[in-house]
C-alpha cells in the first residue's frame, strides 16, 4: 500500500500541483533550485511532529503529500 501511496503522491506532485513561482521569470528554475528543496524539508518536518516514522508509512506519504499541498497554497497566495 504504502509504494502506490508514495508513486501517487509523487506524480502529484510533479504533475498536478501548480509551480508557485511559475508568473516569475525563471519560475521554473527557482522551483527546481530553491522551492522544492524548501519545501521538501519543511514538509517533512511538519509531519514528522505528528508521525512517528515507521508507523503506517502510506499515511505518513499522505500527510507529506497534504503538507506539501499546503506549503504550495501558500507560497502561491504569498508569490501572487
Amino acid at each position: 500500500m504504502y509504494k502506490g501511496m508514495a508513486l501517487s503522491s509523487s506524480l502529484i506532485r510533479m504533475f498536478i500541483l501548480p509551480n508557485p513561482f511559475g508568473e516569475m521569470d525563471f519560475g521554473f528554475f527557482i522551483n527546481i533550485i530553491v522551492g522544492e528543496p524548501l519545501f521538501h524539508i519543511l514538509a517533512f518536518t511538519i509531519v514528522g511532529i505528528v508521525y512517528k516514522r515507521g508507523d503506517a508509512p502510506a499515511l505518513g506519504s499522505f500527510m507529506y503529500l497534504m503538507a506539501y499541498w499546503g506549503l504550495i497554497v501558500v507560497t502561491q497566495g504569498i508569490v501572487i
